[in-house]
């Protein structure tokens, strides 16, 4: 989980988490996002409304992405 906060509240959020994509998408995605921890699902993302444009979730994102790349991952789905 990763959270984006502006004037000490928490703004925008995201989940991720690693799991291979669904077997029944297969042909349509390259066998290595099937490689154990090869393939991180984005499970959720939210921004209040309030601040969105602002680049709070464009932040969040970012944070996802350099830690699914850290942990080795190499799609996001």
């Amino acid at each position: 989980h990763l959270a984006a906060e502006h004037d000490g509240a928490v703004v925008a959020v995201g989940t991720v988490y690693p799991e291979a994509p669904p077997e029944a998408h297969r042909g349509a995605i390259p066998a290595a996002a099937y490689a154990p921890g090869a393939a991180w699902r984005l499970r959720g993302m939210a921004s209040d409304a309030r601040v969105r444009g602002q680049g709070f979730g464009a932040a969040v994102l970012g944070g996802c992405l350099r830690e699914i790349r850290a942990a080795g991952g190499r799609v996001l789905w």
